[in-house]
């Protein structure tokens, strides 16, 4: 059976990623060849697409023991949803060479953190939040 135990999307502003809950580490790397892509040895996974499909611009993928009670679920969840976050932004075209000079600047000042750092904070706190909730953690 290769089917998803549960799939639902998250939205950042109007577009959003469609979230996997995968039965077994199996199930998920087979259905990541199916895409024809590597079987990695990921616990967890986040693609984004080359061409967004409509306003779906990704995919996030976890297994489901990873969420009965253990440590690591949040950890997962905001694991991916940084690079969710960092995905919306490349699909969303952000020059990350200017953010790259934005940040030093901003270090250099001593400056805690940039507003760019903290809007990618925030879409990556959002989306973790988002997730918790539709499983119910």
């Amino acid at each position: 059976m290769n089917k998803p135990l549960k799939k639902f999307r998250v939205y950042i502003d109007r577009v959003y990623y469609l979230v996997y809950i995968w039965p077994s580490l199996k199930t998920m790397r087979d259905h990541r060849a199916k895409l024809g892509l590597p079987r990695s040895k990921c616990q967890a996974c986040t693609l984004l697409y080359e061409r967004r499909h409509g306003k779906q611009i990704g995919e996030i993928h976890f297994v489901q023991k990873w969420f009965k009670g253990e440590g690591s679920t949040y950890y997962l969840i905001s694991h991916e949803s940084v690079h969710a976050a960092f995905g919306f932004m490349r699909a969303a075209k952000v020059d990350f060479c200017k953010l790259n000079d934005e940040f030093d600047k901003f270090r250099s000042k001593g400056s805690r953190s940039s507003e760019t750092e903290e809007i990618i904070a925030e879409i990556a706190s959002q989306l973790t939040h988002k997730i918790a909730e539709r499983l119910k953690l």
